[in-house]
C-alpha cells in the first residue's frame, strides 16, 4: 500500500511541473540560470564572459570577452569550415567573439572552457 501512495505522488508531481520526489518546483532552465557563474554575465550586447587572465589582443590587455547569441548561419559556416571538430569550435568562438582564432587559441583551458560554457547556455 505505501509503495502506491509513493507512486501516486510520484505522478502527481510530476503532472504539476514539481520535482518527482520531493515535491519541490522544478524548472531545470531556471536552476541553471541560479546557478550561472559570476563570471558570466548576459546584457544586451551578449554574454559578457571575464576570463581568469587577460589576454593581449593588438597590444591591449582584455579581460572580458563579449560573445554574441549564435545564428544558424554561424553554426553553418563552422560546419563547412576546414579541419577537426576541435578547429571549427575554435573557428565558431572566434566568429561569435569577434576576435581571430589565434586569440582563441591563445585562452587559458580555465578561460576555454568558460567561453564554451556561455555558448551552451544560448542552446538551452
Amino acid at each position: 500500500m505505501q509503495w502506491h501512495r509513493s507512486a501516486r505522488r510520484w505522478a502527481s508531481n510530476s503532472r504539476k511541473g514539481r520535482h518527482p520526489l520531493i515535491g519541490a518546483p522544478h524548472n531545470p532552465s531556471k536552476e541553471i540560470a541560479m546557478n550561472k557563474p559570476e563570471w558570466l554575465e548576459e546584457k544586451d550586447d551578449g554574454t559578457h564572459i571575464k576570463l581568469a587572465k587577460a589576454i593581449d589582443i593588438d597590444g591591449v590587455a582584455i579581460a572580458t570577452l563579449v560573445m554574441r547569441e549564435p545564428t544558424v548561419d554561424d553554426q553553418l559556416s563552422a560546419t563547412k569550415s576546414k579541419g577537426d571538430d576541435a578547429e571549427r569550435e575554435i573557428t565558431l568562438f572566434a566568429n561569435l567573439c569577434e576576435v581571430s582564432p589565434a586569440e582563441i587559441r591563445k585562452l587559458s583551458l580555465r578561460d576555454y572552457k568558460r567561453v564554451q560554457r556561455a555558448f551552451v547556455d544560448f542552446t538551452d
